[in-house]
């Protein structure tokens, strides 16, 4: 139930591990701020890095990198609405479905500014969007890796805004 007013600044959040869902962060119906942090090297079944369930976070300069997962290997997000600007997103995975370095499912997501890059996954190596509403901008995904489809994106069921972007690789 915390508030924006909640706020992780300037940490380096590593090598955390849990079973189920956030290895390094998880928020359950809570909507922080989180910035300037490094979110590196941790893992889960579910948001390797970060998981939000029915969450409404803001994310701003960080670096989610090294993160591994089933579904969502940087960042996952499950009925949720999450804000995400001027973060590098990479070298995330994601082995078993969609998301290496972001997932968004039943979720609305924005993401501004932002590298997604050299991330992996089964489908959407950058981003898999599943019934999800987002909105990329200005933002650059390069050198991610789909063992089926959308080494940059993969939407299902979603038809993400994609404005003024560099993708590549």
């Amino acid at each position: 139930g915390e508030g924006s007013d909640s706020v992780l600044a300037r940490l380096t959040i590593t090598r955390g591990h849990d079973k189920y869902s956030g290895g390094g962060i998880l928020c359950e119906n809570s909507s922080p701020t989180i910035s300037n942090c490094k979110i590196t090297r941790n893992s889960s079944d579910f948001g390797g890095g970060i998981c939000f369930i029915e969450a409404s976070p803001t994310i701003s300069d960080c670096e989610i990198t090294e993160n591994s997962s089933l579904d969502g290997g940087g960042i996952a997000f499950t009925y949720s609405s999450g804000t995400i600007a001027g973060c590098i997103i990479s070298n995330n995975i994601a082995s078993q479905s969609g998301g290496g370095g972001l997932l968004g499912s039943n979720s609305t997501v924005i993401i501004s500014d932002c590298t997604v890059e050299d991330n992996s996954g089964r489908v959407g190596g950058g981003f898999y969007c599943q019934y999800c509403s987002s909105t990329i901008v200005s933002s650059v995904l390069r050198g991610n890796y789909a063992e089926f489809a959308g080494g940059a994106i993969s939407a299902y069921g979603a038809a993400p805004t994609v404005r003024e972007c560099d993708i590549s690789g």
